[in-house]
Order: structure tokens, then sequence, then C-alpha cells
């Protein structure tokens, strides 16, 4: 029997993670979006790899989605729109399956670390742009495998060097064929 709990955030065990980049050599650094891309790689490639099966493991993807949904609405909402703490804390309360205490303090999180969870999106919305880029470019010639080691191999840099990396090696793997 296949186990059903793959990840930091519904995917894949981090502590797996961390091996894998140990393994490969690559440094991550915890900053801003940058930081954010081993979180979204882990997030994504077990919907890749089909380990997702069952209605009970796609509920839990859901789950962690909507949670991720809300940090966004209370990060912006404490920094931009001025929530007072209750109202951050109401809209965990109404839209996750969170205890109240892990409520507190992921409401503590984004008080305190402004742009948290808004550079974690820009992070993951920039590398699915970078995946569609190299689909539309490569067509045929794409490997999820290498895509996924392009996105990795370099660490944790900021997303406009990422971007110039995947484009370059886009452009020397058209060269190549």
């Amino acid at each position: 029997m296949k186990e059903s709990n793959y990840s930091k955030e519904g995917v894949i065990p981090f502590e797996v993670a961390w091996k894998f980049i140990i393994k490969i050599g690559v440094a991550i650094h915890k900053y801003g979006a940058t930081s954010t891309r081993l979180e979204f790689f882990l997030t994504h490639l077990a919907e890749e790899m089909g380990l997702y099966t069952t209605p009970y493991e796609q509920f839990g993807k859901l789950t962690y989605e909507m949670w991720r949904a809300c940090r966004l609405l209370v990060d912006t909402g404490i920094h931009w729109k001025g929530w007072e703490r209750e109202k951050a804390e109401e809209c965990f309360f109404q839209n996750t399956a969170l205890a109240p205490y892990n409520i507190k303090t992921e409401v503590d999180r984004y008080i305190s670390w402004p742009g948290q969870a808004v550079s974690y999106k820009i992070g993951e919305l920039k590398i699915l742009e970078l995946k569609e880029f190299s689909k539309s470019q490569l067509g045929h010639q794409f490997n999820i495998r290498e895509f996924h080691d392009q996105i990795l191999i370099n660490g944790s840099v900021p997303l406009n060097i990422l971007d110039r990396k995947i484009r370059e090696w886009v452009k020397k793997k058209l060269m190549v064929y």
C-alpha cells in the first residue's frame, strides 16, 4: 500500500527534499520568492508524478491549496488593507481546517514576515511561466526532469537570473537539435 502523506504541505517529506538537495550539492538559502522555489517544486512534483491517486489524497491536496490561498489573503490583508488580527484569524477559521492554535501561529507568521506568502506565489507563477515557455519552445524535446534539474541546479538565485538561466538552457537545447 502506498503512503499517502508525501509532503511538507501535502507532497514529499521535507527531509527527503533536503537529502536530495545535499546529494546534488545545491545550496538553498531562505529569502523571498527565490527560496520558495523548493517549496513550489515539492508542491507540484507529486501531481506531476501521479502520486495523488485516491479521493482522500486529492482532498488533502485541495486542503493545502485553500490554506495557501488564505495565506495570500491574510498577508495582503494585514499589510495592505490594514486588517486586525481578529479579521486575519477569521479568514483562516472560515476557510481552512486548521486548529485555533495553528491559526494563531499562521497569523503571527504573516504579521512578522510581510510579503512571505506573496513572494511564494510570485515564485510559483514565475516557475509555471518558465515551464510553459520551455514546453512551447522545446516541444517534443521538453523533458520535465531536465526542467526540474535546471530549476534547482543553481540553488537560490533571484528570479530574473533564474529566468535568464532557463532561457539559456532552452536556447542551448535548441542549438543541439
